[in-house]
């Protein structure tokens, strides 16, 4: 039977993730002489040299290094997995939890989940991680998040994803386009006009693709990855965009309204989905925060609530 422990391999994976032993060393507050030690030790046991040090490199995996190295965060994750089971009391959940999210849906659905998760999880940390997709897929792959919350839309192989809410794609203009509460455009009618482009990645490429399927040729005036930013722009009478999501509220930060049509002939609904690594296996705390998120997101009412002709309250008198 192979012997090694939890500390050699952890020493293992620090290596691999710093790139030398000091490096490790410093991460896991022990000395470059035990790390050293310990990887020696891992060697013997497995009979097969894992890492080599090269002066102007750092310290490497080999081949074989790599191989285990994936076994080894795998591991070191259920083993900390059953210290932290031992840690809570029945089916209490305990420890972090790491969650990944897309801009335009942090600001709309994350609050609301996480209240109702903290309330019923308390001893639960949250840390969350908004980016662009690639971004957050990148760092899920690399075992950084737990779970991220998306758009079903152009999603890599070697996910699992679960179906969380469905949500329509809309124009947004500002409160005193021409288009404003009526309750359908084509976007034939406003090919002339200019767009205000949601240029994070994949809203890009699935606006591209809406104005391809209707035949029209945007004419593209600014460009912006800040959801907030796009918005103002808008309320500010700067053109249109597309937009999969809104908040319930069409004041932006300014105080200024957009309004939200529906586009004619209709198009087909988009999902929010939670996704993970399809070879891993979700602990227990992202797998209950993806079911709150479902739940939250099916007993809420984002669509209804948005107002597509509904109008802000009146703004306080700024003479």
């Amino acid at each position: 039977m192979t012997r090694f422990t939890l500390v050699q391999l952890e020493y293992l994976c620090s290596v691999a993730e710093t790139g030398s032993l000091a490096g490790a060393a410093e991460k896991l507050n022990v000395s470059s002489a035990a790390v050293s030690a310990g990887l020696a030790a891992l060697e013997r046991s497995m009979k097969a040299q894992l890492v080599v040090g090269r002066k102007s490199q750092g310290t490497q995996l080999t081949a074989g290094g790599h191989r285990f190295y994936a076994e080894a965060k795998d591991i070191l994750r259920m083993a900390g997995e059953a210290e932290l089971a031992l840690a809570g009391e029945a089916e209490e959940l305990v420890g972090p939890l790491s969650i990944g999210c897309f801009p335009t849906l942090a600001p709309t659905v994350l609050p609301a989940v996480t209240k109702y998760f903290s309330e019923h999880h308390p001893r639960v940390t949250v840390n969350y991680t908004i980016k662009a997709q690639q971004q957050l897929i990148q760092k899920l792959m690399l075992n950084e998040l737990d779970c991220v919350l998306l758009y079903d839309l152009y999603l890599p192989e070697g996910l699992q994803k679960e179906h969380l809410k469905t949500v329509a794609v809309y124009v947004m203009v500002g409160s005193d386009h021409r288009v404003a509460g009526r309750n359908g455009v084509t976007l034939k009618e406003l090919e002339s006009e200019p767009l205000v482009l949601f240029d994070a990645d994949p809203a890009n490429t699935h606006s591209f693709s809406i104005f391809q399927r209707a035949g029209v040729q945007p004419q593209i005036r600014y460009r912006g990855t800040e959801y907030e930013l796009i918005r103002g722009m808008i309320a500010r009478g700067l053109g249109y965009s597309l937009m999969i999501h809104r908040p319930a509220h069409n004041l932006t930060y300014e105080g200024l309204r957009v309004a939200y049509v529906p586009i004619r002939p209709a198009i087909p609904d988009e999902s929010i989905v939670g996704v993970w690594p399809a070879n891993v296996n979700l602990n227990r705390r992202a797998r209950k925060f993806i079911e709150v998120a479902r739940d939250v997101l099916a007993s809420s009412s984002l669509e209804e609530n948005a107002g597509l002709q509904t109008p802000a309250p009146p703004l306080p008198d700024q003479r």
